[in-house]
């Protein structure tokens, strides 16, 4: 587990947050000021998925994931992607917030029965049901509604790629069924006269305008 504080630099505001590392290993860890990060991080200086703490090879580390206005890690400059390994004391700037690391603490056994567990997302054919959801169930859990254009599920940032009309039910589980099987993250929501897939948002389109594409 490690432990965090957030700090904002003109208030004094702070959060503390304890990441797990099996909750990083399903893909959590998230920061930034979408509300459905780990880390919510209010402010314009922050993208709204900045950046993430991953765990692997027993190590917890920091990634700046294309940010607007950048991180720096001990006040060196993060750059895309790159991995900066976390230890006790250590401080991240990320616009006008000061995160600092409280504690790292390593809990090895727990880790590898979870890495054993982590799902994968090449499944066979009779499996896509897994990834199908109802809308009026996500409605109720307060995650979707009409207007929503991008969520998080378990960790990923979700965008709607393709809106089909329910007589294509069949085309759009193949679709995704596609995705999966090329090792993408894709999951089929059934509304009540259409059919939408959901995709992750890769990591350069992050703080971009999320599009969609209509299919009659």
């Amino acid at each position: 587990m490690i432990k965090l504080q957030a700090i904002h630099d003109q208030t004094g505001e702070s959060q503390e947050k304890n990441l797990t590392s099996e909750a990083l290993i399903q893909g959590g860890g998230l920061i930034g000021r979408h509300p459905g990060c780990d880390i919510v991080l209010s402010s314009p200086e922050v993208s709204r998925v900045h950046a993430r703490i991953v765990f692997k090879k027993k190590q917890y580390y920091f990634s700046d994931l294309g940010s607007t206005s950048g991180s720096q890690v001990n006040k060196q400059e993060a750059s895309t992607n790159q991995d900066f390994l976390l230890k006790p004391n250590d401080v991240i700037r990320i616009g006008d917030f000061l995160l600092l690391v409280k504690a790292v603490e390593e809990n090895v056994g727990s880790t590898t029965h979870q890495l054993q567990k982590t799902p994968v997302l090449n499944r066979e054919p009779s499996q896509i049901e897994q990834w199908l959801f109802k809308a009026e169930e996500l409605e109720a859990q307060g995650i979707l509604d009409k207007r929503t254009s991008e969520w998080i599920f378990h960790g990923k940032l979700l965008i709607k790629t393709l809106s089909f009309s329910k007589r294509f039910h069949r085309k759009a589980m193949d679709i995704c069924q596609a995705e999966l099987d090329a090792g993408k993250f894709c999951l089929v929501v059934e509304h009540s006269e259409h059919i939408t897939i959901w995709q992750e948002k890769q990591v350069e389109e992050l703080n971009n305008q999320a599009q969609t594409i209509s299919v009659s």
